[in-house]
C-alpha cells in the first residue's frame, strides 16, 4: 500500500468528504480492518481564501509548495490536492517535488471519456471557470466543457464560498444550481462536472437530470487505484 499525502483544508468541508471516501473505498477494496495510509495536512482556509480574492496566487503557490515538500519529506508516495481551484498553482507547488501529483482534472477527464460524454456543464469556483488551467486539461481528452455565463459564475462562486465551504446546505441554493445546470443543458451540455470539491454537498445523481461527474469522488477512486497499484 502506497502512502498518500493530502493537502487539504481547502476547505475543511471537502477534506472531511475526502477522508471518509478514502477510508470507505479502501475497506471496500481490501475488507477487514484495512484503512488507507494517509498523511493529511489540513490548512486554515480563511487566509488562503483572502489571498485568492486579492489575486495573490504566487503566495498561495509558495504555501502549497512548502506543504508538498513536507509531505515528500514524510515519505509519501504521491500527492493529492483536495481542491480543484488550487490546481491553478500546480507548476509552482510541484517545483522540485519528486513524487507525483494525482491531478484531479486528468482523473475527471478520463472518467468522462470512459463513459462517452464530451460536453459537460462545468460548475466550479469563478477562478476555475473563468481561466483555462483546468479546462485545457479536459480538452486534451476531447472533452469540451460548457461554461456558465459570467453572472452565473458569480452566483455559483457565492454559493460555494458563503455556504458550501462552511457546510451550509440550503434547498434554495440547490435549486439555483440545478436551474443553472438545466440552462447549460439547453446550451448543449450532455452531463455535468462538479468542478469544486464542495458542490457534491448540494448536487448529485439523485437530484440532477444529467449524469453527474463528482470530482471529489472521482479523485478519491483514482487515489485508491494508485495507492494499491504495484507500479
Amino acid at each position: 500500500m502506497k502512502k498518500i499525502g493530502i493537502i487539504g483544508g481547502l476547505s475543511a468541508a471537502s477534506s472531511l468528504i475526502y477522508y471518509e471516501k478514502l477510508c470507505r473505498l479502501t475497506q471496500e477494496s481490501l475488507g477487514g480492518l484495512h484503512a488507507p495510509d494517509i498523511i493529511l495536512r489540513s490548512l486554515n482556509f480563511a487566509p488562503i481564501a483572502r489571498l485568492m480574492h486579492e489575486n495573490k496566487w504566487e503566495q498561495i503557490g509558495g504555501i502549497l509548495h512548502h506543504e508538498a515538500f513536507q509531505l515528500q519529506q514524510s515519505r509519501c508516495d504521491f500527492l493529492i490536492l483536495a481542491s480543484n481551484t488550487m490546481h491553478k498553482m500546480e507548476a509552482l507547488m510541484m517545483n522540485n517535488i519528486h513524487i507525483p501529483l494525482l491531478h484531479i482534472a486528468q482523473a475527471t477527464a478520463e472518467a468522462l471519456k470512459q463513459e462517452g460524454f464530451q460536453k459537460p456543464a462545468f460548475l466550479a469556483t469563478k477562478f476555475t471557470m473563468a481561466e483555462t488551467f483546468y479546462t485545457d486539461k479536459l480538452r486534451e481528452y476531447n472533452v469540451q466543457p460548457i461554461i456558465p455565463t459570467t453572472a452565473q459564475q458569480e452566483v455559483i462562486n457565492n454559493i460555494i464560498f458563503d455556504e458550501l465551504c462552511q457546510n451550509i446546505i440550503t434547498k434554495q441554493s440547490q435549486e439555483i444550481l440545478l436551474n443553472i445546470i438545466q440552462a447549460l443543458h439547453m446550451r448543449g451540455a450532455d452531463s455535468v462536472i462538479l468542478g469544486c470539491t464542495e458542490l457534491c454537498l448540494s448536487v448529485d445523481d439523485n437530484n440532477c437530470n444529467l449524469s453527474v461527474f463528482d470530482t471529489t469522488d472521482i479523485h478519491c477512486r483514482a487515489a485508491i487505484k494508485m495507492m494499491l497499484s504495484t507500479d
